[in-house]
């Protein structure tokens, strides 16, 4: 019976001595398990409350607006009025301390509208088109939080094309001959953004421009490309 008893006895032993480290195992893998969820749960939190929108010094502005232009100082062409066109426009934006530089490409059809006395005292109406190809540079300075801002610019532009047309009373084009080749526009004028989505703003800006070079070759020195600019944009 002692025998019995001193058996049982060592066998409990050896189980808990076996089941020890097998349990202390699987507890201490459950505790590495649940730390490791704890870990990565605390880095994911972390990770997603510090995900931030990059900040870039640069961006790209594509802009389609409405031109809205005459020549100034005609004297041929009585009654000048503006004619609408079209502008399209591919920018770079730039930030340069509080100063926001930006350059990029533009394209506008200018021109105006009026009536031509002939020879014979005949008044016909004309429309005159043309077309320019600008290399633009200037800078933006913003207000309220980069919503609001400023800008001016200088643009030379270069012809494209030039044409006269007679819409009453018979129609006719050609070509316009007696229009400088380069053009130096100046623009003064401002707009707001607003954010869109991310990274995007939209926005749109309203400039008023004027040509720095007399726009015929054989004018009086006082015939100019000027009128105003609406343009809608997106900045990238």
């Amino acid at each position: 019976m002692l025998r019995f008893l001193v058996m049982m006895i060592s066998l409990s032993f050896g189980i808990q001595a076996f089941a020890a480290p097998e349990m202390a195992a699987k507890s201490k893998s459950t505790s590495n398990k649940s730390s490791a969820k704890k870990s990565q749960s605390g880095k994911s939190t972390a990770s997603i409350s510090t995900i931030k929108p990059l900040a870039r010094p640069y961006r790209i502005v594509p802009m389609i607006g409405m031109a809205s232009f005459r020549l100034g100082g005609t004297q041929d062409l009585r009654d000048s009025r503006t004619d609408d066109g079209l502008s399209v426009s591919v920018l770079g934006d730039y930030d340069y301390g509080p100063i926001t530089l930006q350059g990029g490409m533009s394209y506008y059809q200018m021109g105006a509208r009026g009536t031509v006395i002939n020879q014979n005292n005949i008044p016909i109406a004309m429309k005159v088109n043309l077309e320019y190809l600008a290399l633009t540079a200037g800078a933006k300075y913003y207000f309220k939080n980069r919503q609001l801002y400023g800008k001016a610019s200088l643009s030379p532009a270069f012809k494209m094309r030039s044409e006269v047309k007679s819409t009453s009373p018979v129609r006719r084009t050609q070509e316009l001959h007696n229009v400088r080749d380069m053009d130096v526009i100046f623009a003064l004028g401002g707009g707001a953004e607003v954010p869109f989505y991310q990274n995007v703003r939209v926005g749109g800006e309203l400039t008023y421009n004027r040509g720095l070079i007399d726009a015929s070759t054989h004018g009086n020195g006082q015939v100019f490309n000027e009128g105003f600019l609406f343009s809608a944009f997106l900045s990238l």
